[in-house]
């Protein structure tokens, strides 16, 4: 048996999508499947074996920070590897999707060449752009793209939630079946060393890691560095993205805040709670992979999100929500008020047999992927 896995980053690096791919990858090897691997010439493929045959890394285009030559450079980067993923001709292609459009670009190739592939949907496109304000829904190219996702369906299914498989489904006349792959299932075990912030003197330590970008609410995180008791917690802050700047020179000289460029993930367990946002008209289309992490290190989340969001329905036990549609301000100065070391203990109990309950599932899709692979065959 035979399959091609297409992503930006394959090899793990530092990708949040390069990670899975590699799993799967490494489990379908292990059943017998021949895979081979295509992605970017990249930093974040530097781990790359060179003596990997089933490999092929193809040239970046752009490797900047301009965002109009990025999105030039992304088309063009994610059309070269949706050819190349086709001409291969080895057996049904796992599509993930990034860079943006990939999806687009490989379901063409896919139904010119009279090829089965495999959706697996990350933050889905072209409705990102949308929700991200770079264009209008009736624009005419955002429809074209749009309609030509919809015309060429895939064989199956990976989704990040639930919810997210059902809005992909409702696309197609007749809908793939779906498998459910959360982002993030890893488990590090945590560092036995400690960090130096992690020292905290008994203070409960909340923790913003990751992208604050158009996707995020900063408005949250502001309110969480305001109404903060610096008696009572430490804020490690390791923001980016392209509002993280603002948060970051705002938080600069306040106490017991801990800026830093980045947290390692096995540093992530000396979080105690992990603040994490969606804004509501990105459901579906994002979902965060903090919190799967967040949780698979035995930390507990406070989500700033829609009830509907797929992580919120999977992660609730361990964790916190705040509405969008009441005062942020207001409904998070109340949760640090009144927080106990007690409820947290809880929560963080739940995340311990929540990170079995996702492991479980990530086997399960990993299984499902494989007997579909075989039927296609």
């Amino acid at each position: 048996m035979r399959c091609t896995i297409v992503n930006r980053n394959i090899p793990c690096g530092g990708s949040i999508t390069g990670h899975p791919a590699s799993e799967l990858a490494e489990y379908l090897t292990k059943r017998g499947v021949q895979v081979a691997k295509v992605a970017l010439r990249s930093s974040e493929n530097g781990d790359a074996d060179p003596s990997d045959e089933s490999l092929h890394l193809l040239r970046r285009y752009y490797d900047g920070k301009n965002k109009i030559l990025r999105l030039l450079s992304s088309m063009m980067e994610g059309r070269q590897l949706a050819r190349k993923a086709a001409s291969l001709q080895h057996g049904p292609v796992i599509c993930m999707t990034d860079p943006p459009l990939l999806n687009f670009w490989m379901g063409r190739q896919a139904r010119r060449r009279k090829l089965p592939w495999i959706y697996w949907s990350m933050d889905l496109y072209p409705e990102a752009f949308v929700a991200a304000g770079l264009v209008k829904a009736d624009n005419p190219v955002y429809r074209f793209i749009k309609k030509s996702v919809h015309a060429c369906p895939p064989s199956h299914l990976l989704a990040l939630g639930k919810a997210q498989g059902q809005h992909i489904q409702s696309y197609y006349g007749s809908p793939p079946a779906a498998s459910v792959l959360p982002c993030g299932i890893v488990h590090t075990g945590g560092s036995p060393t400690p960090p130096p912030w992690a020292q905290a003197d008994g203070k409960i330590i909340l923790g913003y890691v990751g992208n604050l970008g158009e996707a995020h609410s900063d408005a949250f995180v502001e309110a969480a560095l305001k109404y903060f008791d610096p008696e009572r917690y430490r804020f490690i802050l390791a923001a980016s993205g392209s509002k993280s700047s603002r948060i970051r020179a705002l938080a600069k000289d306040m106490p017991e805040v801990v800026l830093l460029d980045s947290v390692p993930r096995e540093h992530l367990s000396y979080i105690d709670v992990h603040l994490v946002t969606l804004l509501q008209h990105w459901d579906h289309i994002c979902v965060p992979s903090k919190a799967i992490s967040a949780i698979c290190e035995g930390g507990s989340i406070l989500f700033h999100c829609s009830d509907s969001n797929d992580n919120w329905q999977l992660l609730q036990k361990a964790g916190w929500r705040l509405s969008p549609s009441e005062d942020t301000a207001q409904t998070i100065k109340s949760f640090l008020e009144t927080l106990t070391p007690e409820a947290l203990q809880e929560k963080k109990q739940a995340a311990q047999a929540l990170t079995q309950e996702l492991f479980a599932m990530r086997d399960q899709a990993f299984e499902e992927v494989y007997q579909k692979i075989r039927d296609l065959l």
